[in-house]
């Protein structure tokens, strides 16, 4: 068989076609491109198979770390619904249209790209100094920035338990 025939096949199954249809309708209602969600689910799937031969590698694979990784499904779902009630509460409350579905889409399909990365560098995978180099100036940049919200919370504050030499 041909890759387009394989594909065709899986297409026409009755199950990927409800999911297809349920897919297309979330689309709608969060008001997400269909492209997005497309990226969005072939990184998810890449993700997931990614952390599964990594896993496989280090001999660590387990039912648990298996389960975790399906349980990204309904939390994504999670993070979306929120993102759309956040929208529908800023446009009828506040008056104001933010695309916070598309901006927490657009950060859930960039966080599996990134973990696909990483997960194929610590395997041994030949990943491009490049991207090596801006993802771990993504990351400094993330925790900085993380850091500084936090500090300005809630404050570090002397307690005596680490000396400065």
């Amino acid at each position: 068989h041909d890759l387009a025939s394989v594909f065709s096949g899986v297409i026409s199954h009755p199950i990927v076609k409800g999911f297809l249809a349920i897919g297309l309708w979330a689309c709608t209602v969060l008001g997400l491109p269909v492209d997005l969600a497309i990226v969005m689910a072939i990184l998810f799937a890449a993700d997931f198979i990614v952390g599964v031969a990594y896993a496989a590698s280090r001999g660590k694979f387990t039912c648990r770390k298996f389960m975790r990784g399906v349980a990204k499904v309904p939390v994504y779902t999670l993070l979306l619904v929120i993102a759309w009630l956040a929208q529908y509460t800023c446009k009828n409350i506040l008056g104001t249209e933010l695309p916070v579905p598309l901006w927490t889409a657009a950060y859930l399909a960039m966080h599996d790209a990134l973990s696909i990365i990483g997960k194929c560098d610590a395997m041994g995978l030949p990943v491009p100094s490049l991207i090596k180099n801006a993802m771990r100036r993504i990351n400094h940049a993330t925790e900085s920035c993380v850091d500084t919200a936090l500090d300005k919370v809630d404050p570090p504050k002397d307690d005596g338990a680490f000396k400065k030499f």
